[in-house]
């Protein structure tokens, strides 16, 4: 794997913050930091998932960061297609470790068997149809050990593996994943990275629980995703789509 050229050359590293994506925010207000800007931090107090949820981490133990790009090469309906390749770039960073026993789960969780490993939370600027920027949120779970109870299926890399990691490292390692992916995005191979997301879609062709939004909780078939981001499923003899707060899935 390549070192990156621009991704995490310039960091800023915080003993604490309110949350990495709210402290890149408030520095795009600001100024225009350059490309590949990442901000690492050691604990977050109010660090967010997708959906306003919380993400809870041990100080100091996993990897907490965002980071600023401006994909201005991308129009603002085909975002979903970033998402698609930040969520490949974590797995692609998560197989170095523990090949191929990593999936995506829809729209951009890190999944280990059944448990959770990570997840992205991706806020973008857009300005006339265009990306004015996007800052890249990563929560993973390294070096932590406990969870607390009320999460309901957390997993780290230590657990898996066995062994503490060195967070700088796995750090330089993240960040040369992201950038080879993003790069990979200007070339708008759209076709591939759906192709890929899908492969390495958790769940997909497997019958799951689910809850569409206002009805009762029945069984569906995972078939795919859409360029915008819309879950394909097979519900009953219908193939139907869901938006990211459209469906839940029970644990």
């Amino acid at each position: 794997m390549n070192s990156p050229l621009f991704t995490g050359q310039n960091l800023i590293v915080l003993k604490e913050t309110r949350s990495t994506n709210a402290h890149a925010l408030d520095l795009l207000k600001r100024e225009r930091p350059t490309e590949g800007t990442g901000i690492f931090a050691y604990h977050q107090i109010e660090g967010k998932g997708q959906h306003n949820t919380s993400w809870e981490s041990d100080t100091g133990k996993n990897i907490l960061v965002s980071i600023i790009y401006y994909p201005s090469f991308l129009p603002a309906i085909r975002h979903f297609l970033l998402n698609m390749s930040v969520s490949l770039a974590v797995k692609d960073f998560f197989d170095l470790h523990i090949p191929e026993r990593v999936r995506i789960k829809w729209p951009n969780d890190l999944y280990y068997e059944e448990r959770k490993l990570g997840g992205i939370l991706i806020q973008n600027s857009i300005v006339s149809g265009r990306f004015r920027s996007s800052v890249i949120g990563l929560g993973l779970n390294i070096n932590q050990e406990q969870f607390p109870l009320y999460l309901p299926n957390p997993i780290s890399l230590s657990i898996v593996t066995q062994q503490q990691h060195n967070l700088q490292q796995l750090l330089d390692q993240l960040f040369g994943c992201l950038e080879a992916r993003y790069l990979r995005l200007k070339k708008m191979d759209s076709d591939r990275i759906k192709e890929e997301y899908e492969q390495f879609l958790y769940k997909k062709d497997e019958e799951v629980r689910c809850i569409p939004a206002y009805e009762r909780e029945q069984t569906g078939k995972i078939l795919g995703v859409e360029e915008d981001g819309h879950l394909r499923m097979q519900i009953g003899d219908n193939i139907r789509y869901f938006g990211f707060k459209e469906i839940a899935f029970p644990l």
